[in-house]
């Protein structure tokens, strides 16, 4: 697998659009388009946006390879919840299931509504 194979597969599963790339890096959907289509890897800094959103890392988004490295958003959530006692830590993940439903369904929304908007045109 490439790095768009491996993306396209995570994407399917977190139920991303290629207009969630787009918002995403910043580039316009003719970019993103072609980067797909055309197998060529995004700047570093695109890579670790889209990798991030993923949740793994540009090396595994690359090689396939399931390495252990955290990203530093990872590595942060982890130094912080480190100390709790197993109550909080299981408010914390509660609260944290809770926004990252919340935020899918605003992307979801979100490219839902710029489908749309894209037939009126």
């Amino acid at each position: 697998m490439d790095f768009w194979d491996t993306a396209l597969s995570l994407m399917k599963e977190k139920k991303l659009k290629q207009i969630d790339l787009v918002r995403l890096t910043g580039h316009s959907s003719g970019t993103v388009s072609d980067w797909i289509s055309n197998g060529v890897l995004p700047r570093a800094d695109d890579a670790l946006k889209i990798a991030d959103r993923l949740g793994v890392s540009v090396r595994y988004l690359v090689t396939g390879e399931d390495d252990k490295e955290l990203s530093p958003r990872e590595k942060e959530l982890l130094r912080e919840c480190s100390i709790l006692r197993d109550e909080s830590f299981k408010l914390v993940l509660d609260c944290a299931k809770l926004m990252r439903k919340a935020a899918e369904q605003e992307l979801s929304a979100a490219s839902s509504s710029g489908a749309s908007e894209h037939k009126a045109k």
